[in-house]
């Protein structure tokens, strides 16, 4: 229970949660969230998602794949690919604050630092999603801005969590929220659709 509670805390108070809470309790188990988030896409692509009628990607599928093998891929890749857009967003921040901060920064803490960060906006954003398409429908117009706003909250915390462990200045909380934006719009809007 303690663990549900600090998890709770690091995404509604990040900066009331202390250095060996967060190191202790949550940063060893970031790596699971990952596992669970990407996990849980594969389930609902799998058993709900309609490709063709209700919920047919914004775009159409990357590389001239037909609708039927995207679909494919995107059920069976879930958590391969949640793990790699995880891991390439961490070893940009990795660079970014090692080389512009000059600190000693672990890669893998900054993975499970996501990990974290990422995880409760995202389960807060399930039933928002279902109320939202339910009401207004499956419409990018609706569900992009939705997503990016929590993608921003996502990648703050994140930056406020990692300052937590290792002090950054301003200018590179920036560009690290940046940077996570960025890429998870990028990485998305080629592969993830």
């Amino acid at each position: 229970m303690a663990l549900i509670r600090v998890l709770f805390l690091s995404v509604f108070a990040p900066r009331k949660i202390s250095k060996e809470t967060l190191e202790k309790q949550l940063i060893r188990s970031g790596w699971i969230f990952i596992l669970i988030r990407w996990a849980y896409y594969s389930m609902v692509f799998t058993l709900f998602r309609d490709y063709q009628n209700a919920w047919t990607p914004f775009f159409k599928p990357p590389f001239g794949l037909s609708l039927n093998t995207y679909a494919t891929l995107q059920k069976s890749l879930s958590i391969f690919f949640g793990f790699l857009l995880m891991t390439m967003i961490s070893y940009g921040l990795f660079l970014i604050f090692r080389l512009r901060e000059r600190i000693s920064i672990q890669l893998l803490k900054i993975l499970n630092i996501l990990g974290v960060a990422y995880f409760i906006p995202f389960v807060i954003l399930q039933p928002l999603d279902v109320l939202t398409i339910n009401i207004l429908g499956w419409s990018r117009f609706i569900i992009i801005p939705l997503h990016t706003i929590v993608l921003v909250w996502e990648a703050i915390i994140a930056v406020i969590l990692i300052d937590k462990i290792y002090p950054i200045k301003l200018r590179e909380k920036i560009t690290g929220i940046i940077f996570q934006v960025i890429t998870w719009i990028l990485l998305c809007a080629l592969f993830w659709r």
